[in-house]
């Protein structure tokens, strides 16, 4: 069973770029020693991803923070496989369109560019 749809997980991303505005650029300041981007911050929400999955599950993103604090980033695409969340948490074709928003998003796209590239790839899988 799926927690949390595509549709659910694409809804809050919009929320979290209304709240930021579609011209934030993740800041250099919350990457890690490596220049990669984390999920949480002091145990706060930091990237785009980070932020969608508090919104959809605050326990589950606390699980999260405390699992990348020990072990390091993932991407999204690979959050439950390396146990960052939960199986089922949501399903192989929402982590394939989070990936999508997230890699804009590290290579210093604006989060509402991210949201875009997450709409398309939802639409393309649709497709298939």
């Amino acid at each position: 069973m799926t927690l949390y749809t595509t549709e659910q997980a694409l809804t809050a991303m919009a929320e979290v770029v209304a709240e930021h505005g579609e011209d934030y650029v993740y800041s250099d300041e919350y990457k890690n020693k490596d220049g990669d981007c984390v999920y949480a911050v002091h145990g706060k929400p930091s990237c785009l991803i980070g932020h969608v999955i508090y919104k959809l599950d605050p326990d589950a993103f606390d699980d999260l923070a405390a699992h990348e604090a020990g072990w390091g980033s993932a991407s999204a695409g690979d959050l439950i496989a390396d146990q960052y969340l939960l199986p089922g948490f949501w399903d192989n074709r929402t982590a394939m369109v989070m990936q999508e928003a997230q890699a804009l998003q590290d290579r210093e796209g604006t989060w509402g560019a991210a949201y875009e590239v997450a709409l398309n790839a939802n639409r393309n899988l649709s497709h298939d």
